[in-house]
């Protein structure tokens, strides 16, 4: 045990420390990515300067290394907060040893999972659809063809990065209980419902700006004939057949079909609405 070594220093961690640790997370979180323990080798990795600070014994050392080498895998940007509560943890037990290494494990594997779920829910399906509906639009706006592509690959990276970094410095200064306070605070939940409320306004936008669709209905002959887009539709809700295409796309989204068949059923659609000049 790590209190019973006379050799330990009594270092405090500093921010230069958890910089470089989020650095080498950040870049080289999943390079060796297995199934027999994901992301162990990759967090390891980021906190071995800090672990070989704390433990200047080559056993405690080992054993601190090994410790991290069991099975680990979280959503690397919101679950970087494991990373900070468990150096915390570490330099608690490197100080006087009144925490025990299977308390690091138990609360990275307790953690890991719940906080993949808020990870995923927040950058995959929130953040990451609202930049790329910014850069789309602002490609389409502006012309700028594959530049869009780099505006994307850019804002994502230092939307990631700004979230990371907070995230491990916030979880280094709670240690152990910077999560449980986040989730019985509801925190977390109002993050994820007041950006799922901008995603969706994010989403309506776009919808009624570049998602064109009318039909050439009318009833009626001559200067009596009623349009059924202009003097109905829009006057009911204007860019109604936008949105619900739109609609029908999540839809299928949920049903499990992928974008190629998407847009497979979309282009048979358009050409039969056409043949049968519906549109």
């Amino acid at each position: 045990m790590a209190k019973e070594k006379t050799g330990v220093v009594q270092s405090i961690v500093t921010k230069k420390d958890l910089l470089y640790a989020w650095f080498k997370w950040f870049i080289f979180s999943h390079c060796c990515i297995n199934y027999e323990r994901f992301e162990s080798l990759g967090f390891t990795n980021a906190i071995s300067h800090i672990l070989a600070k704390l433990y200047p014994s080559k056993e405690d050392l080992s054993e601190a290394l090994e410790r991290h080498q069991e099975f680990f895998n979280t959503e690397p940007y919101i679950g970087i907060v494991i990373m900070g509560i468990s150096v915390a943890m570490e330099e608690q037990r490197a100080k006087d040893g009144s925490v025990s290494g299977e308390a690091i494990t138990a609360v990275k594997t307790g953690l890991m999972g719940p906080l993949a779920g808020i990870g995923d829910t927040l950058n995959q399906a929130i953040i990451y659809p609202i930049l790329l509906a910014f850069s789309v639009a602002l490609v389409l706006e502006n012309n700028l063809g594959v530049a869009g592509v780099v505006i994307y690959c850019v804002l994502v990276v230092a939307a990631m990065a700004a979230q990371s970094i907070y995230f491990v410095n916030y979880g280094y200064r709670l240690g152990k209980d910077a999560v449980s306070k986040i989730l019985k605070g509801g925190l977390m939940d109002r993050i994820v419902h007041a950006a799922g409320i901008v995603g969706c306004g994010v989403l309506g936008a776009l919808t009624a700006t570049y998602v064109s669709l009318s039909t050439t209905l009318t009833y009626g002959s001559g200067e009596q004939a009623i349009s059924l887009q202009a003097d109905f539709l829009d006057q009911l809700m204007p860019k109604m057949l936008p949105l619900a295409v739109t609609l029908v796309c999540f839809w299928l989204v949920k049903k499990g079909k992928g974008a190629i068949k998407i847009m497979g059923i979309l282009a048979v659609g358009v050409v039969a609405l056409s043949l049968l000049h519906i549109i």
